[in-house]
């Protein structure tokens, strides 16, 4: 039986950077055999990430949530990775646990002005 890690988190960005973020994302649902995937797992796996199309403010917000398969977690991180070579203003925090309980795969990462993705203990 597959185990899952459950990821949860958000990005922080101006208008600005929204697009540049949003076409980092939206590359990744064709570029799924890189991860040993399937077509249908990355666009699954893509549905994750939501935002507001109308800005509530000065800061936009991009979310993600899913449960992935704990051999799968490359596809989300790496985007991460290179959203953060975008070197824009973006922050963001996301959490991964197992569903295992607490184990090595339970991480806090954090992406920072200084556009570094930071993996830290849960």
């Amino acid at each position: 039986m597959a185990k899952y890690v459950s990821i949860r988190g958000w990005i922080e960005c101006d208008d600005e950077s929204l697009n540049c973020v949003l076409n980092v994302i939206n590359k990744y649902e064709n570029e799924y055999e890189k991860f040993y995937l399937k077509e249908e797992q990355s666009k699954h796996y893509q549905k994750g990430w939501v935002f507001s199309s109308v800005p509530t403010g000065w800061t936009r917000y991009i979310f993600f949530g899913a449960d992935v398969k704990n051999y799968n977690v490359d596809f989300f991180t790496q985007q991460l990775r290179e959203i953060c070579q975008l070197k824009m203003e973006i922050n963001g925090r996301f959490f991964l646990d197992s569903d295992e309980g607490c184990d090595e795969s339970d991480v806090y990462i954090e992406i920072k002005d200084d556009n570094k993705v930071e993996n830290k203990p849960a």
